[in-house]
């Protein structure tokens, strides 16, 4: 998945009232065992990368298309609001097996103060699966984004990513996941290098759903010499038959010096 960088925040308070359902969702697991399955690539719910900081261990499967679409609406503590959407990934499995090409379209971004609306850059990449059994995947993934976008929300640079992802099966029910990237950014034209690690726990449900918390932490987060911010994210999701999948999440970041936010957020995949 594509680095999804967010910019503004708000209070605690409102995290911890908005996740009182989705925590209990997630500390609710499933009474039932099941074996492992076969392949662990083969539900949605394992190859959908949105909407954590980490990627989907898992491949898109040759001759399928996997389109990831979001909306995410984030309040800063000072007052400030703004909107990212559709935030669509379209995921392509090749005839090359375990490889996938990626495309990243313009979201169309709303800003309540002085930047107003307008569309960001593209994107593209590729991600192939090293390492494929019942137990554990592992992947790496290199993305690039080019400098398409509004005057406001471009990068004004060529931004790059390298990437190693995977993701291990601690029992039937929970699975414990990582993305490690190293990113070239740019923000305003200016060129620096981002360290972003994440780590995220998720828990099947009954009736094909899931809870998951992920922590991750962005270095140089609002550009060169910056500091680094600590962002949290707490979701549910659940599968529609084997093509569709819906999910739900809050996003929350503690860190004053980079900026405390919180945002809402949801998103539809469809494979087809």
């Amino acid at each position: 998945m594509f680095y999804r960088q967010t910019s503004i925040s708000i209070g605690k308070e409102g995290f911890i009232m908005r996740n009182s359902v989705l925590a209990f969702i997630i500390l609710l697991a499933c009474s039932t065992s099941t074996a492992y399955a076969d392949d662990a690539c083969a539900p949605l719910s394992n190859v959908v990368s949105r909407p954590t900081v980490t990627n989907s261990a898992c491949t898109v499967s040759p001759n399928h298309v996997l389109f990831e679409n979001g909306y995410l609406n984030n309040t800063a503590d000072t007052g400030g609001n703004s909107v990212s959407y559709p935030q669509t990934l379209i995921r392509i499995g090749t005839s090359i097996p375990r490889l996938e090409v990626q495309a990243q379209a313009p979201s169309l971004n709303r800003v309540n103060g002085q930047h107003g609306d307008g569309d960001g850059d593209v994107g593209a990449g590729l991600k192939y699966l090293l390492k494929d059994n019942a137990r554990y995947q592992i992947s790496s993934q290199i993305n690039l984004t080019l400098p398409t976008g509004d005057t406001a929300f471009t990068a004004k640079n060529t931004q790059t990513a390298i990437a190693l992802n995977g993701a291990y099966a601690i029992s039937s029910r929970w699975t414990l996941a990582t993305t490690q990237s190293i990113q070239e950014n740019s923000v305003a034209g200016a060129r620096y290098q981002s360290y972003v690690p994440s780590l995220v726990l998720s828990s099947s449900l009954p009736h094909n759903s899931a809870g998951y918390l992920e922590y991750a932490l962005i270095t140089h987060a609002n550009g060169p010499g910056t500091g680094t911010r600590n962002q949290y994210i707490l979701g549910a999701l659940h599968d529609i038959g084997y093509r569709l999948q819906i999910d739900v999440e809050d996003i929350y970041s503690p860190t004053i010096s980079t900026g405390k936010y919180n945002g809402i957020g949801f998103g539809v995949s469809y494979l087809l």
